[in-house]
């Protein structure tokens, strides 16, 4: 990070907090070299810094010693760059107070705003209720429409997830938003792995009796959209790399074009294909799932 850069990131996080700063921007040097004009405003940009900053008062206060020891050590170095500065040698007062921005930097993010952490915190622990609730709404879909029976069968981890999430509910009331968030985090690795399970059972379901090749082709075309629509979210749960993202949505076109293609054999009559070329696109979106992270049992 340039000095300049370096600069313009403290203004607009550190003394956005402060009061009775509005002079700040014009201490924004023109450019980062040596000149004497230059290091003077950086000067008393770095004490304006270390005198009326919240962040830097928070670090100086903090209970972690390597904190305080950068917010001494940057009123030390701004000291040691007035003296050097007031005996003409520019270059090293400028050389000085570059360290002590950086320790300020540094300082700053080591000891942030409360209010701000518990704010961050809060609304992560709002997106992951968010997605363990959704998960929970997918594997009760998906247990619905990938099972012979109309019904919901919970997971053999239910009664665990429902105790983290209720945990996580109970510490987010008290405001303790950070712990709720890895009990969250931990229901969201049981639902899945669940949902691995329910996936992989699917292979099990091949000694269904059909009335006819069409209802055959109905079951398998359904199986398919579970399968399809499952492909999103485990994007998002998921997180995985661009690289298999892309590798992922070539195997899920590449089923949709059979999916196409198995359409138009049933349409012609043609059953005893469209359910060949029906599984084939299941095992192809089956493929695309693996890819980001869904392994599903041969």
């Amino acid at each position: 990070m340039t000095v300049r850069a370096i600069i313009l990131w403290l203004i607009l996080l550190t003394m956005a907090e402060a009061q009775g700063l509005h002079a700040a921007e014009n201490m924004l040097p023109s450019n980062s070299r040596s000149s004497l004009e230059t290091v003077r405003q950086k000067l008393q940009l770095v004490k304006t810094l270390l005198a009326k900053s919240p962040a830097i008062e928070r670090a100086a206060r903090s209970d972690d010693p390597a904190v305080q020891r950068q917010a001494m050590a940057a009123h030390a170095l701004y000291a040691k760059a007035n003296d050097a500065l007031g005996a003409g040698d520019a270059t090293q007062a400028d050389a000085l107070l570059d360290k002590a921005l950086q320790l300020i930097e540094n300082a700053t993010r080591q000891a942030p705003d409360p209010l701000q952490a518990e704010k961050a915190q809060q609304t992560r622990y709002t997106e992951l209720l968010g997605s363990v609730h959704g998960l929970q709404a997918t594997y009760q879909d998906l247990s619905m429409r990938l099972t012979s029976k109309k019904t919901f069968a919970p997971p053999a981890e239910a009664a665990r997830i429902s105790t983290l999430i209720d945990q996580a509910r109970s510490l987010a009331h008290g405001l303790h938003y950070s712990e709720a968030g890895e009990l969250l985090k931990s229901a969201h690795a049981l639902l899945i792995t669940a949902l691995n399970k329910l996936l992989g059972s699917t292979t099990l379901m091949y000694d269904l009796k059909f009335k006819s090749a069409s209802e055959e082709f109905d079951y398998e075309m359904a199986r398919y959209h579970s399968y399809e629509e499952l492909v999103p979210i485990a994007y998002v749960e998921l997180k995985p790399s661009e690289d298999s993202i892309k590798l992922s949505e070539r195997f899920v076109q590449e089923s949709r074009e059979m999916k196409v293609r198995a359409k138009q054999q049933a349409a012609s009559g043609d059953f005893a294909s469209a359910i060949g070329t029906m599984l084939e696109a299941v095992k192809k979106v089956q493929a695309a799932l693996q890819l980001v992270g869904l392994v599903l049992p041969e």
